[in-house]
């Protein structure tokens, strides 16, 4: 068993090593996260061998590259999945770009010593969730405003809904029902018809109407 002292000096100790991981630079810690990754060892690995494929944990090996046990990925760094987020935060909230958009995050990104691997989808969630943007940025689109009824028809008949119901199992060479209901008596018919994959034609709809309604 460890003395309480022993297990006080490990806290310290853990403690010391996390701040002082704070402390250093982005880059530093993509690369010390770029070394120990598997991912990218496997890569670095399958760069060394004979035949290499083509493409692993897509990167395409031709252009990849390992500098003194770093990943490089066409002349950039490549950025380790569990630390994107620092790294697109850390260009985002920079000087140049000050909570840019999209657009000039993404450049930003592309102008930079960093890979992102998907970075275009990624850069725009994290920028749907960037509290500074959310709160200061404007809404560039006019109120919704208020739903407006439709008006009620003056007889029944007069204005109709229908609807495709399919993926039923077939009974009696029949796989689909078109639902037909009045909006004012709310009285409802169930044709039973057959969905095929191109779809029912407005003619074919309308003779079933005609038939049955």
């Amino acid at each position: 068993m460890l003395s309480e002292e022993v297990k006080d000096d490990l806290k310290i100790s853990v403690v010391q090593a996390s701040l002082e991981e704070e402390d250093l630079p982005l880059w530093k810690r993509v690369e010390k996260e770029n070394r120990v990754d598997e991912t990218f060892n496997a890569i670095r690995i399958e760069k060394r061998v004979e035949n290499p494929k083509k493409k692993i944990f897509g990167y395409n090996i031709q252009n990849c590259e390992d500098k003194e046990g770093v990943l490089w990925y066409r002349e950039k760094l490549a950025v380790l999945a569990a630390i994107v987020t620092d790294v697109i935060r850390e260009i985002h909230e920079s000087k140049e770009t000050r909570h840019s958009g999209r657009t000039k995050t993404r450049k930003a990104i592309a102008n930079s010593r960093y890979y992102i691997s998907n970075g275009y989808t990624l850069v725009g969630r994290f920028l749907r969730n960037c509290h500074v943007c959310r709160r200061t940025k404007p809404v560039h689109q006019l109120p919704a405003g208020l739903l407006q009824p439709l008006p009620i028809p003056e007889r029944p008949w007069q204005d109709i809904s229908m609807d495709f119901v399919t993926g039923l199992p077939t009974s009696e060479g029949y796989n689909a029902i078109l639902v037909v209901v009045d909006q004012l008596s709310k009285e409802r018919y169930y044709i039973p018809c057959t969905a095929v994959e191109e779809g029912t034609t407005s003619e074919e709809t309308a003779k079933m109407l005609y038939k049955n309604v």
